[in-house]
């Protein structure tokens, strides 16, 4: 228990002393300093006389009145406006007020108007009986108005504090991540009070997590409050039985399983009945939305795992499929020339041996696919921004693939030149003649033209292939992702589309897919365009 000092207003023997001197069956830990910082010095509380000296003025006004129409305006009604007069004063200023005009009203009331006039004495009886009913349902009348007014100023507190715990929750409901929730919940309480903190539980125990102002820290002893709510999952602090020492009021947050944390808020003063209740309401929304982001998170992390599972899977896939297969074209050519060479005739050992380069070629191309797609992934790719010509561009990128060598070329001459990166962009056409070469048949024609759009440029490739289905057409760009082109299935990695995607994005550009196309026959195959937008230079 905390050792405080002996009032000089209230001599007498200490609850420490008394306690120390029955301590034969327990121990006693004394605290000689509180641990507390010391709370801001209270200013004196200056009694308000505005309500006495309008109480007053009415008085004498109506006083004043009735002495002037004393000949048309009996005493008994005197009475009933000096009564009036008392129930207003108490609803419009409390209780004392009230009680202040019904003791001032019964002696104007006896001295100027009841006879013997101009004294306190009464000659009537019956004006002894009058006088003290008034009396009686003066203070009565000021008592009862003076309570519906503390009660009407509670109830609009309680209103307030509704009001504000409402417009909490829809902030709350637009945090998207934990520190969010932390950093409203402390900011809402520092509302209600001079400061708020949020301390959230772990192994080593309450570490706080958001503070305001920034920089509010709990002192040893209000962190022990702090640790005493969070174990036994009721308040402490200020206002409470538990530590009441301590200038903190601290709330804990509990869930389905316990308590997670605590929300502290420092008020000037021992919290009113409405502000514990806010406070309280507070605790419990600051809960639920701390467990919702928790929730949020470890949902995201989940599907985040999935999906680096599905990926890691379909590159598995991918390697033990396309490796595998140019891996063992390659074997089998390497064995039967390494055993058979001598016997094999010119032109057998010719076809083997360009079997065996075409086939390292598609492995490079793999190979080159997975390191462009890591170099993404990774963030470690660096885009050089400059004014390049897209007629040379795209002459590279045919020369590179095999199959596109009668490429139609249409580039307008309003879009020559483009901002790009010029390795990354004749890796993007390289991908997308590759793709338009897999799918469509070998006597159609692949064309790549240009057009120039306001500010941008935009370069597509079309061929007259099996298309895409609509709704396979948001997923071409994802990796490994392989659209279904009817009973064809061309050798790839499904990576040839991610990464033009990727690059363009890198560029400051855009790229979408559109099929069927629109310009050729209905009877025909669908064909796919794939277009990109860069800004124009």
């Amino acid at each position: 228990m905390g050792r405080r000092a002996v009032s000089r207003w209230r001599p007498g023997r200490r609850l420490a002393e008394a306690l120390t001197r029955r301590a034969s069956a327990y121990t006693l830990h004394f605290v000689p300093v509180p641990a507390a910082a010391p709370a801001p010095p209270r200013r004196p509380r200056r009694p308000d006389w505005e309500p006495y000296a309008v109480a007053a003025t009415l008085l004498g006004l109506v006083t004043l009145s009735g002495l002037a129409a004393r000949a048309y305006v009996p005493q008994e009604a005197m009475g009933l406006i000096f009564t009036g007069l008392i129930v207003a004063m108490a609803s419009r200023s409390g209780r004392n007020a009230g009680l202040f005009t019904a003791i001032a009203g019964f002696l104007l009331w006896n001295f100027f108007f009841l006879t013997p006039l101009y004294t306190l004495s009464v000659a009537d009886p019956r004006d002894v009986v009058a006088l003290l009913v008034f009396l009686l349902v003066g203070v009565l009348t000021g008592q009862l108005a003076g309570r519906v007014r503390q009660e009407a100023g509670a109830a609009s507190a309680r209103v307030e504090a509704l009001r504000r715990i409402s417009l909490f929750g829809q902030r709350l409901s637009r945090a998207a991540t934990l520190s969010d929730v932390l950093a409203c919940s402390a900011e809402e309480a520092a509302s209600l009070t001079p400061a708020g903190i949020v301390l959230l539980a772990d192994a080593q125990g309450l570490r706080a997590e958001a503070s305001h102002p920034p920089g509010t820290a709990l002192d040893e002893a209000a962190q022990a409050a702090a640790q005493w709510c969070a174990t036994h999952g009721m308040e402490t602090g200020a206002g409470t039985s538990t530590l009441p020492s301590v200038p903190w009021r601290f709330l804990p947050l509990t869930n389905s399983q316990g308590c997670i944390g605590v929300l502290g808020a420092r008020p000037l003063a021992p919290p009113s009945a409405p502000l514990a209740q806010a406070l309280a309401a507070l605790a419990g929304q600051s809960a639920l939305a701390i467990e919702r982001a928790r929730l949020s998170l470890t949902t995201a992390r989940a599907e985040a795992q999935q999906d680096s599972q599905k990926l890691r899977n379909a590159l598995l896939s991918s390697l033990s499929h396309d490796l595998r297969t140019p891996l063992t074209s390659i074997r089998g050519a390497a064995e039967t020339l390494s055993q058979a060479g001598p016997a094999l005739d010119e032109a057998t050992r010719a076809d083997m041996l360009a079997s065996i380069i075409q086939d390292s070629a598609l492995m490079t191309k793999f190979l080159a696919n997975i390191m462009d797609m890591a170099r993404v992934e990774a963030g470690g790719l660096t885009v050089r921004r400059e004014r390049v010509k897209l007629e040379e561009i795209v002459e590279a990128a045919i020369a590179r693939v095999a199959g596109a060598v009668y490429t139609r070329v249409n580039i307008a001459p309003d879009a020559v030149f483009a901002q790009a990166d010029a390795g990354l962009l004749e890796q993007v056409m390289v991908n997308l003649l590759d793709n338009a070469v897999k799918y469509a048949p070998p006597d159609s024609h692949i064309t790549v033209s240009a057009v120039r759009d306001g500010a941008l440029v935009r370069l597509s490739v079309a061929d007259a292939g099996v298309g895409i289905a609509p709704g396979e057409l948001d997923s071409v760009f994802d990796s490994f992702f392989r659209a279904s082109r009817g009973d064809r299935v061309a050798p790839g990695t499904g990576l040839g589309l991610a990464i033009a995607k990727a690059f363009t994005e890198a560029m400051g550009g855009s790229i979408r897919a559109q099929s069927p196309r629109t310009d050729l026959p209905a009877d025909g195959l669908p064909g796919t365009i794939i277009a990109l937008e860069l800004p124009a230079a």
